[in-house]
């Protein structure tokens, strides 16, 4: 299962070669053949382990080359970075996290060409900003989030190119409904329109200027939820649901469409 899961990780390099996007992992669903990535992605195949071995909730993103996988959680959070090539499906170790992390979103930023990872949980839940730098393999921190969470969903929007942040849950272990944008030229943070409703491990990608949030934890019982969000008039609507209740989803943008796959559904 981890090696699946991680070839399909590496197919989502070339989603984001495509349009630069955020949270995808993986697509379950068939796409137009010929599509010059690694033979299509008609179809599952195995690839090579992440390095760190068996883990779950590692903070992804992609530069439309490589995929940057960041800590994740084996039975206790890590700190292991490594990136993917699905060229030559094999892995590189990079610098390790500061410290170990599960649960925090990651997403990857081309105007800097830096991968962030947003809150998570360590000895408590965070409020913390990571950056790694992929041109000198380092991090550093930037400017904390506006309050700790973990499994919120975060999306880089070529547009505005800010990094959006949704989500998640607070220290309580309750699901939170605000929505805050992240400048990474500036290392700074705005407050924009809540959501309708909570939401923690939801799918999150962009798309055509509007963010859109997938799926719920929902007490453990997965969501049909989809909120769309219309990043240039700041505001929300309901769209069609989602066919099956879910939370924590794979998700990625293809071909002017958002692919789900897997995630909970007790």
């Amino acid at each position: 299962m981890r090696a699946t899961i991680l070839r399909l990780a590496g197919l989502a390099a070339c989603l984001a070669a495509a349009v630069p996007a955020s949270t995808a992992l993986a697509v379950r669903v068939p796409a137009p053949r010929g599509s010059g990535c690694l033979g299509g992605l008609d179809s599952w195949s195995y690839g090579a382990p992440d390095p760190s071995g068996l883990l779950e909730a590692p903070a992804v993103g992609s530069d439309g080359t490589y995929l940057y996988a960041a800590g994740g959680f084996d039975g206790d959070p890590l700190s292991g970075t490594n990136r993917y090539d699905p060229a030559t499906d094999t892995w590189a170790t990079l610098a390790s996290l500061p410290i170990a992390i599960r649960n925090g979103p990651g997403a990857y930023a081309p105007n800097v060409g830096k991968l962030y990872v947003f809150g998570g949980t360590s000895d408590g839940v965070l409020d913390t900003t990571y950056v790694y730098d992929v041109a000198s393999d380092s991090w550093t921190t930037a400017a904390p989030m506006p309050g700790p969470r973990y499994s919120a969903g975060a999306a880089y929007d070529p547009g505005t190119q800010k990094i959006f942040v949704v989500g998640g849950f607070d220290t309580a272990f309750h699901a939170q409904s605000q929505l805050w944008a992240y400048d990474p030229v500036s290392d700074a943070w705005i407050a924009l329109r809540p959501m309708p409703s909570p939401t923690a491990g939801s799918g999150v990608s962009i798309l055509g200027g509007f963010l859109y949030v997938m799926g719920d934890w929902n007490t453990g019982t997965g969501s049909s939820l989809n909120y769309r969000y219309d990043i240039a008039a700041n505001t929300w609507a309901t769209r069609a649901p989602v066919p099956t209740p879910v939370y924590a989803p794979a998700q990625g943008v293809l071909r002017g469409r958002i692919w789900l796959a897997g995630g909970g559904n007790p």
